[in-house]
Formats: structure tokens, sequence, C-alpha cells
């Protein structure tokens, strides 16, 4: 935080921007109203003192942050759609999948087409973040693989493709009744090059 050596109010302009940390910026790039948001935020939880005078600094400058950030109808069992449970199995039968079967997942998606993997992806991540669905949910998705590809390969770091690859048949677990077939082919791709039966 910043070292301020006089009482902000005795400073006007800083002042006046606590007192309405959003004005004029309604023309501003909504990613600098976003981290003002944020800042904003950090500053009033770490930095407002624990009196009447600091509980209503602190709910002003949290509120934006509060709004947008902590209301959810999503719960860890429904994060990933109606299908959650679906993807957290696949995960979790990945995380004891051998050593050679890992090997041969990572072969396979080292092997696809860098753009056609792509293109699969964001069709998969645009679904995910659907009208329903929670706006980051195929991020979401791919740190949980991560976590298991590293378990799995007992490896940490691991490599990323390998997250990548789980990601991919985990995000058809949860979200395959809603993507194309040609996307399916292609995130489950190296799923079924090692013998597994992907989950559709």
């Amino acid at each position: 935080m910043f070292a301020v050596p006089a009482p902000i109010s005795t400073l006007g302009w800083a002042h006046d921007r606590a007192a309405a940390p959003f004005r004029g910026l309604d023309a501003a790039d909504d990613r600098i109203a976003g981290a003002l948001a944020l800042f904003d935020a950090v500053f009033g939880l770490a930095a407002a003192p624990d009196t009447d005078q600091g509980d209503a600094d602190r709910a002003l400058l949290i509120e934006p942050w509060e709004r947008v950030c902590l209301p959810t109808t999503h719960t860890a069992d429904t994060v990933y759609g109606t299908r959650t449970a679906s993807a957290r199995q696949c995960l979790t039968s990945a995380a004891r999948l051998p050593r050679s079967t890992l090997d041969t997942v990572l072969t396979t998606r080292i092997g696809i087409d860098h753009q056609l993997w792509r293109a699969a992806r964001n069709e998969a991540m645009d679904v995910a973040g659907g009208p329903d669905g929670h706006v980051y949910a195929a991020h979401f998705l791919f740190w949980d693989a991560v976590a298991v590809a590293e378990l799995a390969a007992r490896e940490k770091p691991t490599d990323p493709l390998l997250a990548d690859a789980l990601w991919g048949a985990a995000t058809v677990a949860a979200y395959g009744d809603t993507l194309a077939a040609t996307t399916i082919t292609v995130l489950t791709r190296p799923w079924t090059a090692a013998g597994l039966t992907p989950t559709v």
C-alpha cells in the first residue's frame, strides 16, 4: 500500500476520489474501472480502521467488489453445470492412471495440431461460460486438471500439455451434450488413443 504522511481528509483530491471512486470513469476502459474496484476493495479491507467511520469507509470501498464477485449460485457441486459430477469422476479416474497410459495421453496431445486444439478449446470455453454457466468454469476446470496431472504424474510442475489433455476429457464429460461432434473428437483424442472411454 501507499504511505500517506497526512490524514486523507487533508488531501482534497484524494478525499474526493475516496468519496466517489468511479466518478468520471464512465467513458474509461472497463479494465481500468475493474482494477480500481479491486484496488479499492483491497484498500478497504487492509487499511480501514476498526472504527465506526472506518467501517463506513470499508463498506463504501468494498461494495462494488462484493456486488460483482461474491454473490454466486454455484457451488463445488454445480460449478461445471449439471454434469459436474461427471467431470470430477473423469479427473478422479485420471489421477489413478498408470504412467504408461499417461505417456500415451501426453504423446497424443503433443501430436495434435495447435490450431485444431485451439479451435476446439475456444468452443468449449464458450459453452462452459454459457448463459447458465460460471463465467470462469473452463478456467477452474483447467486448474483442477493441472492438480490432477501433477498428482498422476508424480511431478510438480508437470507438462502443461498433460493437464490440457485431461482438461479436454473432463470438459467433454461436463459439456459434451452441448459441444459439436468435431470438438468432442479433438478434445477426447488423447483419452481415446490411450484406450480410455470418454464420458460424452
